[in-house]
C-alpha cells in the first residue's frame, strides 16, 4: 500500500489490533484506527497476601483488625498504589512519633484527636482533616472519647502486612 493522504475512507477495512504489555500490571489492548484506544482492561495484582482493590467488595466489620499501637486499631485496604484504612483510636491513647516514606491523608470521622505534624500542633473534630507529607515526623493523642479516623496513604502501608491481624468483629464506626 503507497504511504499518502486517504482520499475515501471507507475503502479501507482494515483494523489494527495491539496489545501492550506495560510492566508490572497494566494491560492495554485495542483497537489503533484513528489513533484511539477501544478497549482498556486492567489487570491488577496487589502485594503479597493482600486483596486487589480493582473489583473487591467488603464490609467494614469483615475486614480484619490489626492492631498498630497500643490504643489503635486500623482496620485497612490494600490496593496497588493506595492503603485505605478506618483507624479507632482509644480515649487518651498516645500516638508515638514516627514517620513513614508514605504519604498520609485523613479525616476525623467521630470523636477527636490531637496531632502534631512536623512542628504544627492542632486538636481536630469530626470533619477535620490533615495531610502529612512523606518522611515527615508526626505524633498524636486521642480525644477524651477517643476518634475514629479514616487514613489514606501512598504508597501502601506494605509495613502492615507484618502486623497479625485479629478476627473480624464489628467496628465503632459507622
Amino acid at each position: 500500500m503507497a504511504a499518502g493522504p486517504v482520499r475515501n475512507r471507507s475503502h479501507i477495512r482494515a483494523t489494527l489490533h495491539v496489545h501492550v504489555r506495560l510492566p508490572p500490571t497494566w494491560v492495554i489492548s485495542g483497537s489503533l484506527c484513528d489513533l484511539h484506544v477501544t478497549h482498556v482492561r486492567v489487570a491488577a495484582r496487589a502485594p503479597h497476601g493482600y486483596a486487589a482493590a480493582v473489583g473487591v467488595f467488603e464490609d467494614l466489620g469483615a475486614v480484619s483488625p490489626q492492631r498498630i499501637w497500643e490504643g489503635l486499631l486500623a482496620r485497612a485496604v490494600h490496593g496497588q498504589g493506595i492503603t485505605l484504612a478506618v483507624v479507632e483510636v482509644d480515649p487518651g491513647a498516645d500516638l508515638p512519633e514516627h514517620a513513614h516514606a508514605n504519604e498520609q491523608a485523613g479525616i476525623v470521622i467521630h470523636g477527636s484527636l490531637a496531632l502534631r505534624v512536623g512542628g504544627e500542633e492542632r486538636t481536630l473534630a469530626a470533619g477535620g482533616t490533615y495531610v502529612i507529607p512523606s518522611g515527615t515526623p508526626h505524633s498524636g493523642r486521642g480525644g477524651p472519647e477517643g476518634a475514629v479516623v479514616v487514613d489514606m496513604f501512598t504508597p501502601p502501608r506494605a509495613d502492615w502486612e507484618a502486623v497479625e491481624r485479629q478476627e473480624p468483629r464489628a467496628p465503632r464506626w459507622p
